[in-house]
C-alpha cells in the first residue's frame, strides 16, 4: 500500500518530472487488491487448464482445429467448470481482503462501523450490522456462484 506511492516517485524523477504526485486512496486499494486476487485467479485458471486431459488438446490439433477456435469451444467449457468453485473461493477472500483498504484512509464497512462505534459508545450494534452486511453480501453471492456452477457443471 505505501511502497507504490515512492517507486511511482521515482520514475516519474527519472522521466523529469519532480512535482509531487498525489494518488487517491480507492485507486490504491482497488489496484493492490485487483493485482492479489488477479495472482490469486490466474493460478487458479492455470491449475484448471492444466486438469483437463491432455488427449483434448491433441485431439483438437490433429482435427486441424485454429488455437482460438480450440480454446473457445473445447477447452474453455471444461476449463470453466473446473475453476468455478476455486473462484468463488478467491472472491470470497477478495471480499475478506476489502476490509484491509482503510489502511489507505478510504473508508469502508469496517473503517466506518469503528469511527460509528468509537463516536456512539454503542459497538456491539454497529460491528453487528457490520457483520450482518458482510454476511449478506457473502450469501448473495455464493447464491449467485452456485448458479453459474450449476450450469457450467451440467452434461452435454
Amino acid at each position: 500500500f505505501f511502497g507504490g506511492s515512492g517507486a511511482i516517485m521515482y520514475v516519474a524523477q527519472i522521466f523529469g518530472y519532480y512535482d509531487y504526485i498525489e494518488i487517491n486512496s480507492f485507486l490504491t486499494g482497488a489496484t493492490s487488491i485487483g493485482i492479489i486476487s488477479g495472482a490469486y485467479s490466474t493460478e487458479v485458471f492455470r491449475g484448471a487448464i492444466q486438469s483437463i486431459d491432455k488427449g483434448q488438446f491433441e485431439a483438437c490439433h490433429v482435427l486441424g482445429l485454429k488455437k482460438y477456435i480450440y480454446f473457445f469451444k473445447v477447452i474453455m467449457p471444461q476449463m470453466l467448470r473446473l475453476a468455478i468453485p476455486n473462484l468463488s473461493n478467491v472472491w470470497q477472500i477478495t471480499l475478506k481482503d476489502t476490509s484491509l483498504i482503510s489502511v489507505t484512509g478510504l473508508v469502508e464497512i469496517m473503517r466506518q462501523s469503528y469511527i460509528a462505534a468509537g463516536s456512539t459508545r454503542d459497538p456491539l450494534f454497529f460491528y453487528s450490522f457490520a457483520a450482518l452486511l458482510y454476511l449478506m453480501l457473502t450469501y448473495l453471492s455464493m447464491k449467485f456462484i452456485n448458479r453459474v456452477e450449476k450450469k457450467y457443471s451440467r452434461g452435454y
